[in-house]
């Protein structure tokens, strides 16, 4: 095998496993979702003390304020 053969393969190999994580060749992700924070989602039911969030609960579980999940809708 060549050289050029062998770069040809490596770029081949690289190419699809960026397509295989969700990459366009340009190298851009194709489909972004806005993350919604547990802190800023209307889902959530803040503990806040003292000004300080201890958590939020949503569900009925408690999760830390920086979580985040599928269902999150920003207030």
């Amino acid at each position: 095998m060549t050289d050029d053969e062998r770069r040809e393969m490596l770029r081949n190999n690289y190419t699809a496993q960026m397509e295989m994580l969700g990459y366009q060749p340009d190298g851009n992700p194709k489909d972004l979702v806005e993350v919604v924070r547990c802190k800023d989602c209307k889902y959530g039911a803040p503990t806040v003390i003292n000004g300080v969030w201890l958590s939020v609960t949503c569900g009925g579980l408690d999760r830390r304020p920086d979580w985040f999940c599928a269902d999150g809708k920003r207030e």
